[in-house]
């Protein structure tokens, strides 16, 4: 039976279900746990992490309907496979800062420029600087395990352009993690809009698919702790590659059930700079 590690953390916002279920997908996508291997009981899983039957057996049913668990009648529940393939859009970090890099997926950039330019208009908008400002631009295209899934530019507030240093030296930098490392910045937050598009000719050329091949699009602003904007990026996903996950949670309220999740996006206000 396979073992386990961790713990809830009960000071976090984020449900016990969640918590448990990222939990146990990090032990199957890091390789601890084997596929075919048995996972613990409910009865188990419950004493262990001092949760409630009916939290574990919401955490092991979006496993199941991951596809990263198989339960067999009177037998339990098995790995069935190692890799979810996918990326959770309400994690904070950045597209790969976190939830990938911990399941020790290989995430590589290529820079195809980095410097101190003039923001675009919705870039200073939502950055809330002064329009025509000045401020770090970057562009990447950035590789899981080998494989082209993303094109993205991001835009940051001047004062950051120290960081562009080690964005250009090192193809796995991790943008948040040298905000945090380097300027004392962590991410607190963030809002994204997501909008089904089709490859222009030019992001054709960058993601090397066919035009018109259908594509993810994300618009995202990132928050510090006290609500400043440090980051906003534009990114283009190839879905064929990397899958995205929506998490929602409920509770009941004076009023009803509450969905205490929700994705809101910067309004796309001028022409997008690959029209």
């Amino acid at each position: 039976m396979a073992e386990l590690s961790g713990v809830i953390d009960r000071s976090s916002s984020l449900p016990f279900h969640f918590q448990l279920r990222k939990l146990l997908e990090q032990q199957i996508e890091t390789g601890r746990w084997s596929q075919g291997d048995r996972l613990p009981s409910e009865p188990f899983l419950s004493e262990y992490y001092s949760l409630s039957r009916a939290t574990v057996r919401q955490a092991l049913h979006a496993l199941e309907q991951q596809g990263l668990i198989r339960k067999e009648k009177g037998r339990g529940a098995f790995v069935n496979r190692t890799s979810s393939g996918s990326w959770l859009l309400q994690w904070d970090g950045g597209l790969f800062d976190d939830e990938l890099s911990r399941r020790n997926k290989t995430v590589e950039s290529t820079v195809l420029s980095a410097g101190i330019d003039h923001l675009p208009r919705w870039a200073s908008h939502a950055l809330q600087l002064s329009r025509g400002a000045e401020g770090v631009t970057l562009e990447r295209l950035r590789r899981v395990q080998g494989k082209l899934a993303l094109y993205v530019v991001n835009y940051l507030p001047d004062e950051y352009a120290p960081i562009l240093a080690e964005i250009r030296r090192s193809s796995t930098a991790s943008l948040y993690g040298i905000l945090r490392e380097q300027c004392g910045v962590e991410v607190a937050g963030s809002s994204r809009m997501l909008e089904a598009v089709s490859a222009s000719p030019l992001l054709s050329r960058r993601l090397g698919v066919p035009r018109q091949f259908p594509l993810v699009y994300i618009q995202s602003v990132t928050r510090d702790a006290t609500s400043k904007p440090i980051d906003c990026y534009r990114a283009w996903l190839r879905t064929d590659r990397l899958r995205i996950v929506v998490e929602t949670d409920t509770w009941e309220s004076l009023v009803g059930r509450v969905v205490s999740q929700s994705v809101v996006g910067v309004p796309n206000d001028d022409p997008s700079p690959l029209d």
